[in-house]
């Protein structure tokens, strides 16, 4: 239920907002703990939002992503995936685009 809400009311506010989604490859970083069963990784990504007049503005984010396993071998699964925009960046994009 909680996936479906934030579906709803959060990335559907978004997506159909925003252009021009893309990661930072070369500032992507990730850490494994000594028992390799659990990592975090961090991305820097950018977009594009738009004020309500159309005009573009930079909107730079990060996304963090825990990932755990339950032996080593098994593939990871992300269990907690936050993505936040930098300071100082608008929290709304008035832009009106079908799809992401």
């Amino acid at each position: 239920m909680a996936a479906r809400w934030r579906e709803q009311k959060q990335w559907r506010n978004v997506w159909g907002t925003i252009r021009n989604f893309r990661y930072d490859t070369d500032k992507v970083e990730a850490i494994v703990s000594a028992d390799r069963l659990s990592a975090v990784g961090m991305g820097v990504w950018q977009s594009d939002g738009f004020y309500p007049n159309g005009d573009r503005f930079d909107r730079p984010g990060r996304t963090t992503v825990v990932l755990g396993r339950r032996s080593v071998g098994d593939p990871f699964v992300a269990t907690h995936t936050p993505m936040s925009l930098f300071r100082g960046t608008p929290d709304q994009s008035h832009g009106r685009f079908s799809g992401p």
